[in-house]
C-alpha cells in the first residue's frame, strides 16, 4: 500500500505539467494536500473481530473433574439416578438424538476399567452382525483415559435408557477417565450418521477434562 502511494505522488509531480511546481518535495506535497510518509510512524492496525458466539463453551464440574461442554450439546435431566450428567445431540433427517451419559460412582466404585469396556462391547453383540470395536489409550491433564469405539447393532439395556431393543447402524464412543477422585465414565451412543457428525466435539470435550 505504501509503495503505491509513493508512485502516485511521483507521477503527480513529474508527469502532470499543469501541476508542476518549483517547491521542494514537502512544499509540493502540501500543495496537493498530502503528507510525507514516515516509515517510523506507528501504523494503526485493523481491530480484531469479536469471537463468534457459535464457539461458546460452558465449563461443568462433575464432582471431581471439570470439562468444557460444547454449545451444540443440550443438557437434559439425567434419565436415571446413576447418571451425573446427560446431554443430547440433535438428530436430523428423522434420526434419533445421540445421547451422552456421564456416570460417576465415587472413589474405587463402578468396577474395573477393562470390565466396563468389555461390557460396552457386549452390548453390541448381535447374531446378524458382530460388533466392530477399536480400543486405545491416551493421557489427558495427567489422567489415564481408556477409549473405545464400537459400531454395529446396539442392544439397548435399561441402564442406557432402553428395554433391550436392538438398533442397527449404531455407534458408541466411550471414554473412562481415571481421575484422582475415581473413575468417570463417558458414553456417547446413537445412529452412526449422527455420531460421526459430532465426533469432533466429543473429542474436544474429552481432551478438555481436568481434575478439580
Amino acid at each position: 500500500m505504501c509503495k503505491t502511494y509513493m508512485l502516485v505522488v511521483s507521477v503527480g509531480l513529474s508527469c502532470c505539467s499543469q501541476n508542476f511546481t518549483d517547491s521542494d518535495v514537502k512544499g509540493a506535497l502540501r500543495e496537493f494536500d498530502m503528507t510525507v510518509f514516515d516509515p517510523n510512524a506507528v501504523v494503526e492496525t485493523t481491530p480484531e473481530l469479536p469471537i463468534s458466539e457459535s464457539g461458546i463453551i460452558t465449563e461443568i464440574d462433575l464432582g471431581g473433574v471439570i470439562g468444557s461442554v460444547p454449545e451444540e450439546w443440550h443438557a437434559v435431566t439425567p434419565s436415571n439416578s446413576m447418571r451425573v450428567a446427560e446431554y443430547h445431540l440433535h438428530g436430523f433427517g428423522g434420526e434419533p438424538d445421540g445421547i451422552i451419559a456421564v456416570f460417576y460412582f465415587g472413589p474405587g466404585q463402578g468396577g474395573g476399567t477393562q470390565a466396563n469396556i468389555n461390557r460396552w462391547i457386549g452390548q453390541f453383540q448381535s447374531e446378524n452382525r458382530p460388533p466392530i470395536s477399536r480400543q486405545w489409550n491416551q493421557r489427558v491433564s495427567g489422567m489415564n483415559v481408556e477409549r473405545v469405539e464400537i459400531s454395529g447393532t446396539y442392544n439397548v439395556g435399561t441402564m442406557s435408557g432402553g428395554n433391550g431393543e436392538s438398533l442397527e447402524n449404531h455407534l458408541l464412543y466411550g471414554a473412562i477417565v481415571e481421575s484422582p477422585y475415581g473413575s468417570f465414565f463417558f458414553k456417547l451412543t446413537g445412529p452412526e450418521i449422527v455420531l460421526k457428525k459430532n465426533k469432533a466435539s466429543f473429542e474436544r470435550y474429552i481432551s478438555s477434562l481436568r481434575p478439580k
